[in-house]
C-alpha cells in the first residue's frame, strides 16, 4: 500500500533498502543481494518512498540523537548518524576515500608529466598551444589544488 503511511517532515525515520546493480554504461540494472539501512529526515524518506525506482524495504521512525556529517568533496552530500561513533566512523571513512583519491591524482598527473616530447606534442592540438615545457608546468601546477581540495574535512554537528 505504497503512499498511505504518514511521513512527518520534522521526524527521522530508519529506512532500509535493497541493494541495486549498475552497470557503467547505463545507471540502474536491477536488485542485487543484501541490504542496507540510512537515516533520513523526514521529506527525504518520503522522497523515497514515493520514487519511481523503489528499493525501500521497510521503514520506522527513530526517536533518538541524530548526527550529521557534511562532506565537502562530495558537493556537501550530508549523511545521518543516529550515534556520535557512528559519524565518526562516516568520517574516517571519507578521509580514507579521499586520501585514496589524492593517491590516484599523484600517480596521474606523474604519468602525464613523465610522457615524452614527443607525446605531449600532441597535446598542442586539443589545448590551446603548449610547449612540453609549458604542459609539464601546468600540470605540475594542478597538484596544489588536488591537495586542497582533499584536505577539505568532513564536519559533524548534532541535530538533536
Amino acid at each position: 500500500m505504497r503512499g498511505k503511511v504518514r511521513i512527518y517532515s520534522n521526524r527521522w525515520y530508519f529506512c532500509t533498502f535493497q541493494n541495486v546493480e549498475h552497470n557503467p554504461l547505463i545507471d540502474y540494472i536491477g536488485l542485487a543481494q543484501g541490504e542496507y539501512t540510512e537515516l533520513l529526515p523526514g521529506e527525504q524518506a518520503r522522497g523515497e518512498r514515493d520514487s519511481r525506482l523503489n528499493h525501500l524495504n521497510s521503514m520506522r521512525e527513530h526517536r533518538g540523537e541524530v548526527w550529521q556529517v557534511t562532506h565537502p568533496t562530495h558537493s556537501g552530500r550530508k549523511s545521518w548518524h543516529p550515534t556520535q561513533d557512528g559519524a565518526r566512523r562516516a568520517v574516517a571513512a571519507q578521509l580514507a576515500e579521499d586520501a585514496r583519491k589524492l593517491a590516484e591524482a599523484r600517480a596521474s598527473l606523474a604519468k602525464q608529466i613523465a610522457r615524452t616530447d614527443e607525446e605531449l606534442a600532441g597535446y598542442a592540438l586539443c589545448n590551446p598551444p603548449m610547449s612540453p615545457v609549458e604542459f609539464r608546468e601546468w600540470q605540475a601546477g594542478m597538484l596544489p589544488s588536488c591537495e586542497a581540495f582533499y584536505a577539505q574535512e568532513p564536519t559533524i554537528k548534532q541535530l538533536r
